[in-house]
């Protein structure tokens, strides 16, 4: 039986497949031949992310791990 290890707090929570989706909807442009490569591992997305956008790995790390939002965070009530 296979056992996953939980997610650390200096990696995102999400899995790598959706990381690499998640990815791939932010920064269109990206190679998802290059993004396969990673083979899940969200270090070696976030690395291959940083040196496409030029950001840095925590900036990239912090958008990364977001949630997504789908309503704005205030109401005109």
């Amino acid at each position: 039986m296979t056992r996953i290890a939980p997610p650390t707090a200096d990696k995102p929570a999400t899995t790598g497949g959706a990381l690499e989706r998640r990815a791939l909807r932010l920064w269109p442009r990206l190679d998802g031949r290059e993004l396969s490569q990673c083979a899940g591992d969200p270090e070696r997305v976030i690395h291959l992310v940083a040196r496409h956008a030029n950001l840095t790995i925590d900036a990239v790390t912090g958008i990364l791990a977001s949630p997504d939002r789908t309503e704005p965070p205030f109401y005109f009530g």
